[in-house]
């Protein structure tokens, strides 16, 4: 549609150009415009609200630019059928994985009930950094920090330092 509008040179939007692409935060702009009747301002917001939904959609990846590099089709980074039924296998035994997708998911489903006994095991105490509250709630505590090299806080200390000062010369 701005293809064509660009082409003809027009300077308004037909009435039954789309518009349910428009955020709502950009409608009012489209209403007041239409509501005042000013076809060039209408255009330039219906426009700008096309190009915007366009860049997200670039940038999602539902749209693509054949031939470019940072907008290109998702689908050329993956392994192609033919590769990847010569490929599987091999993949499969260095993942160390089934490629049978019922064994995998077994497997998947094992690991998940395992988790889940372990979690119940657990939440039976009713202390420590995960619990049920007194409603049933899960209660996860902050979890602990790990210890900081004595290397990495003398290292620390001496930038902080060097960069309040300015003065010396390994800033």
């Amino acid at each position: 549609m701005l293809r064509s509008l660009n082409a003809a040179g027009a300077r308004s939007v037909p009435a039954e150009a789309p518009d349910g692409f428009v955020p709502a935060r950009w409608r009012g702009y489209l209403d007041d415009a239409l509501a005042a009747g000013d076809a060039t301002a209408y255009r330039r917001y219906w426009e700008l609200c096309v190009l915007l939904c366009l860049r997200d959609a670039l940038r999602s990846g539902d749209v693509y630019v054949p031939g470019s590099r940072r907008y290109a089709n998702p689908v050329a980074y993956l392994i192609s059928r033919g590769a990847w039924a010569r490929q599987r296998d091999e993949f499969c035994r260095l993942a160390g994985v089934s490629a049978e997708a019922t064994m995998a998911l077994t497997r998947v489903e094992t690991e998940r009930d395992t988790a889940v006994a372990e979690l119940d095991g657990v939440l039976a105490h009713g202390e420590g950094p995960v619990r049920l509250d007194e409603n049933g709630d899960l209660v996860i505590g902050p979890l602990s920090a790990e210890d900081v090299p004595a290397e990495a806080a003398e290292l620390k200390d001496e930038l902080t330092g060097c960069c309040r000062s300015r003065r010396s010369p390994r800033c």
